[in-house]
């Protein structure tokens, strides 16, 4: 299988992104007194889209379970015309938004 250069340049940039906030994460203060850095992850499932919905959840979780973080995958549904992503408002917490789709039109 053969990875373009685009899929590639993305995931440089997720690991910059993810490595960044692992390295401000880190406790400067005793454990208990962190709030722990919310990720929230919008996706789409979509065989065009380099299958994120299989990728991005274990991903996800090894986040929480390996680094505490609060973590919140949300996946798209609908078709290309008519796309939406449920439960849009745990965004207000969020500390990191990551977006993994492409081509969407959204309401």
């Amino acid at each position: 299988m053969k990875i373009s250069p685009l899929l590639l340049f993305l995931l440089a940039i997720a690991c910059l992104i993810i490595s960044t906030a692992l390295v401000s994460a880190k406790p400067k203060t005793p454990e208990k007194n962190i709030k722990k850095s919310h990720i929230v992850f919008l996706i789409s499932e979509d065989p065009l889209n380099y299958e994120a919905h299989l990728t991005i959840p274990p991903f996800a979780e090894m986040l929480e379970k390996e680094f505490g973080f609060k973590v919140t995958v949300l996946k798209g549904e609908g078709n290309h015309g008519a796309y939406r992503f449920p439960d849009l408002a745990v965004l207000e917490e969020a500390d990191l938004l990551f977006v993994f789709c492409r081509r969407l039109a959204l309401p």
